[in-house]
C-alpha cells in the first residue's frame, strides 16, 4: 500500500491498540497522562459542584451560583483560544507547572469567598484550567516521534478523559458525609496541588527521561 506522505514527510502511524503501548514507552508520557487525567477530574468536580457549594454554604441565589460555574467554563474556552494564539516565553513544562499553582491556589480560595468575589475566581481558574491540557498534550507531542504523535495525543485526551467519571460522585459522597460542601471543594485543590507536586518532578528528571 501506498503512503500518502509527500517526500521528506513521516506518515502518520494509524491508530490500533498497539500504539498505545508504544506511546506508553515513550519517557514521561505516563506522567503527563496521570497530569492530564487529574486536571480533567477537577475541571469536570468543580462543574458539578460549584454552583451547589454557593447556594448550600452561602445561601446564593441560583442565578448568581450558575453565573459562577458560565464564567469557569468561558475562562476555560477562553484559556485554549489563547493557547492557540499565544506561546509561552517560558518552557512548556514550566508553563504547565505555572498553570497547575495557580489552579491549586484559585481552587482553594473559591472553597472560602463569598458568592460575588467567586465570579471573578471562578473566570480566573477557568484561564489556569484550560492551560494544562494543551500544555500537556504539546509536551507529549514534543516527546514522542513524529508518526506516532497523532495517535499518542489521541490516546493520551482519551485516558484524561476517564478522569471527569471520578471526582464529581466523590464529591457528592464527601459532602454527604462530612456535611460541609467547602471540604468537597477542597478535594480538586488538592488534586491540583498533586499536579503541581507531578509537574516538577517531570521538570526535574526531565534531562535524565
Amino acid at each position: 500500500m501506498q503512503s500518502d506522505a509527500r517526500p521528506g514527510e513521516t506518515a502518520a502511524t494509524p491508530f490500533r491498540f498497539g500504539v498505545l503501548v508504544e506511546v506508553a514507552r515513550v519517557p514521561g508520557v505516563l506522567l503527563i497522562v496521570l497530569i492530564l487525567f487529574l486536571d480533567i477530574c477537577c475541571e469536570a468536580g468543580l462543574g458539578a459542584w460549584l454552583s451547589p457549594h454557593l447556594q448550600k454554604t452561602w445561601a446564593a441565589a441560583p442565578p448568581l451560583a450558575g453565573w459562577a460555574v458560565s464564567l469557569n467554563y468561558a475562562g476555560i474556552a477562553g484559556g485554549r483560544l489563547l493557547f492557540g494564539c499565544w506561546s509561552p516565553r517560558i518552557t512548556l513544562p514550566r508553563a504547565l507547572l505555572a498553570a497547575a499553582i495557580a489552579c491549586s491556589a484559585l481552587t482553594g480560595l473559591l472553597a472560602f469567598v463569598p458568592p460575588h468575589l467567586s465570579l471573578l475566581i471562578a473566570a480566573l481558574l477557568g484561564v489556569a484550567i484550560a492551560l494544562i491540557v494543551p500544555y500537556g498534550l504539546a509536551i507529549i507531542r514534543e516527546r514522542c516521534p513524529n508518526a506516532l504523535a497523532g495517535a499518542a495525543t489521541s490516546a493520551a485526551l482519551g485516558v484524561a478523559c476517564l478522569g471527569s467519571l471520578a471526582l464529581p460522585a466523590v464529591m457528592g459522597a464527601v459532602a454527604q458525609w462530612t456535611g460541609s460542601f467547602k471540604a468537597a471543594m477542597l478535594i480538586p485543590a488538592a488534586l491540583f496541588a498533586g499536579v503541581v507536586a507531578l509537574a516538577a518532578v517531570y521538570i526535574s528528571g526531565r534531562r535524565r527521561i
